[in-house]
Formats: structure tokens, sequence, C-alpha cells
């Protein structure tokens, strides 16, 4: 990076994004990934005020070299050292870094198709492919905090504890409803958003994941906890699976009619007859037309266990509705 400054040729931003806490913005470019602290730029500008001869390098938290493509998406976790890139020469997967020491990554999650948006907690990870699908991974065994393995939560992921760090597939979620098509869910830079389509709720103490339905209409949006699983029978008649219980189902890769999926059965073999799914809270039917924003919030007070919101729009984009979590009740429009 400082060879880069003194050149005139800078590298090319492709995105820019906060952490879930929005502490800690985040740069990816051409040449790899940037991350400074809000907090620390802030300290800056106060000491600029009284001392102009104040060093720049000094909010700089991380620089993360990614030669020779760089980065086309990267998120934090929270405020840790715990970094998950997307790279332009491989799209479909994700890879896991420490930032503090980013020679070789830490797990490598390949996906159906390119990886347009990564959300994550300690306990999960979620991510959104441009085919319309989000993929849930438990960052530890038993969607377990990651931390509670790692000896200082401020350096989480070290080499002697990369082998803490496992992630594991849980289920593929379906978002695309049958009106709906993958080249608009994926045109131009409007996946990228946060809240499109998806929203991971950063509260550990009530973690939540909203997403947009497949069945129902085009508004409806899932209410998920993606910390709890259950597992559902699966009977197998001439090859083809049917579920014993009524739930979520995934809808697969034949089109918007189809209710099988290989990613469904991804680290299980045919001869299993169980699959995991994450626990459905509850069903919004938020929005008339298909519902493109989703965001999770809480009370400016911070207890997010007691006052947590979900705010939504729709394509048609003339109105935001707010609706109480995890019931969904509706409160606001």
């Amino acid at each position: 990076w400082s060879t880069l400054s003194e050149s005139t040729e800078r590298p090319i931003v492709n995105s820019i994004t906060f952490n879930r806490d929005r502490t800690c913005l985040i740069v990816s470019t051409s040449v790899g990934v940037r991350i400074r602290t809000l907090e620390s730029i802030h300290a800056l500008s106060v000491v600029d005020d009284n001392n102009n001869n104040n060093n720049n390098n000094n909010n700089l938290t991380y620089d993360v070299p990614l030669l020779p493509d760089g980065a086309t998406y990267s998120q934090l976790l929270h405020n840790t050292s715990l970094l998950v890139v997307i790279k332009p020469s491989t799209p479909r997967c994700c890879y896991l870094y420490n930032a503090k020491n980013p020679s070789f990554p830490l797990a490598a999650l390949l996906l159906s198709a390119a990886v347009k948006r990564v959300e994550l907690t300690r306990r999960v990870l979620t991510a959104l492919t441009a085919d319309g699908r989000v993929h849930v991974f438990h960052m530890a065994e038993g969607g377990e905090d990651i931390t509670k393995s790692q000896s200082s939560s401020n350096q989480i992921i070290s080499k002697e504890s990369r082998k803490a760090l496992r992630p594991t597939w849980i289920q593929t979620l379906n978002i695309m409803h049958p009106s709906d098509s993958c080249r608009n869910l994926t045109r131009g830079m409007d996946i990228f958003n946060a809240g499109s389509y998806f929203d991971l709720s950063p509260n550990e103490e009530q973690p939540l994941l909203v997403c947009k339905s497949f069945n129902g209409t085009s508004g409806t949006i899932r209410v998920c906890d993606p910390t709890i699983v259950e597992e559902v029978r699966i009977i197998s008649n001439n090859g083809k699976n049917n579920n014993t219980s009524s739930g979520n189902v995934s809808v697969g890769s034949g089109g918007a009619g189809s209710t099988t999926s290989s990613w469904d059965y991804y680290q299980n073999t045919p001869s299993k007859k169980k699959k995991r799914r994450i626990q459905l809270v509850s069903t919004i039917n938020a929005h008339e037309h298909p519902v493109t924003r989703m965001l999770i919030g809480c009370s400016a007070s911070g207890k997010q266990s007691s006052s947590s919101y979900l705010a939504t729009t729709s394509s048609k984009g003339t109105t935001i509705r707010l609706f109480g979590l995890p019931r969904g009740d509706f409160l606001w429009e």
C-alpha cells in the first residue's frame, strides 16, 4: 500500500461496506482490502483540529493484500480480524481470512453461483448468490459462538487455532418467487446494498434471519432463527424426495415449480433420510408488490432483545412498512 501511495496509478475500488456493528469501513479494491475503524477516523479529525501535523496512517486498522486480482466484496465479523472475501477470479467461493495474517485462507466455501453479498455473526454466516439462494452456515459446531473456543475475543483467529474454524453448511433457502427472475435480482449494483432481499440480525442475543419467500405472494417474508436446526425425515420414492413434515421447501434448479435442490443435500449422501432446516419463526405478508429491501434494527435504547424491528419496502418503492420481530406484528406505514 505504501508503494501504491507513491505511484500515480491507484487501486480501483470495487465495493465499500460497513461491518454489522457499523464501526468499521471496509473497502474492497483491485489489490486487496483496506479496513478502517470509524472511531479512529473521528479521533483523527479531532486531533487534526488541534494539530495539523498528525499522521494520516493513525486511523488505519488493516491492509489485506490479495494479489493479483484483489477483492470484489468483503465483510468483517464485528470488530474482529475475521474477514470474508469474494475474489473476481473465483466469484462462487467465499474465502475466510485472518486480516492480521492473510498469507493463507482459513476456509473456502464453494457455493452454487457467484456470491453477491455476505453477512455474518459469531455464530452464523449467510451468503446470497446470483441464482437467488441464501446459503446458511454455522461458524462453529452446533451453532455456538465462534469465540468460545478462542483465548481472546480481539484475536479470534490465529494460526494455531486454524482448525477451530470449520463452517458447517446447514441449509440453502430459495428466495426466488415464481414471478421473479434472476436477471432482475442481480441487475446493476442493487444486490450489493445492505438489506437487499435478506438481512441477518447483528444481535447475538436474538439471532434472526429474514429473507424473501418463494411461496405465498411475492411480498412475503420469512423470519427464521438460523441457530436452531431441525431435522426432518425424507422418504425417497422412485428417485423423488418427499418431505414428511410441513415447513420451508427449497426451490430447486429446475425452476420456480421445482421443490428439490442438490444444495439441500450438500454434505449428505443419497442414502440418508434426514435433512437439516433452520427453524421458521414467522411469515410476514409485507407488501402487495415484490419485496426488495428488508433491514433489522432496534430501538434507540439498544435493547435489541426486547425491541427488534423489521423495515421493508417493495419494488414499487412508495411505501415503507415497519414490523415487530420475531412475530411480525404490523406497527407502522
